[in-house]
């Protein structure tokens, strides 16, 4: 048997444990995670943000906020294809907060950041 400050402390720790681990159980499962999509000088780009998601259409010049509400669990399949010939321009697995970044020459998936890269120099042919 432990003396009365050890049992305590003992219970102590194993109610702060259990509390942690709930918290942080209800966190990962009431959050989906956010995604952007930011086209800053691109072509047209058509983005299926996850498997059986809604399509979203993003022109040059233009943010779009895609609403994750009904969104299955992460990972998510991210699929970027050219709106004009459909072309697959990449196609990853992600998690967490999400932004799709459509530059003249490429396309970038990843944690949101808060920069673009250099200024947009015009947008591409679409």
């Amino acid at each position: 048997m432990l003396p009365a400050p050890l049992a305590a402390a003992s219970r102590l720790l194993a109610i702060m444990v259990a509390t942690g681990g709930l918290v942080l159980a209800t966190a990962a499962c009431g959050s989906t995670g956010t995604m952007t999509i930011v086209n800053v000088d691109g072509a047209s780009v058509a983005v299926v943000p996850w498997a059986g998601g809604p399509t979203v259409t993003v022109n040059c010049h233009t943010t779009r906020v895609v609403d994750t509400s009904a969104a299955p669990g992460q990972p998510w399949h991210i699929i970027v294809r050219g709106l004009a010939n459909q072309q697959l321009l990449l196609q990853r697995d992600e998690s967490g907060d999400v932004e799709v970044l459509v530059r003249r020459d490429t396309v970038i998936i990843g944690p949101f950041a808060p920069s673009v890269g250099p200024a947009g120099v015009g947008c591409a042919a679409t």
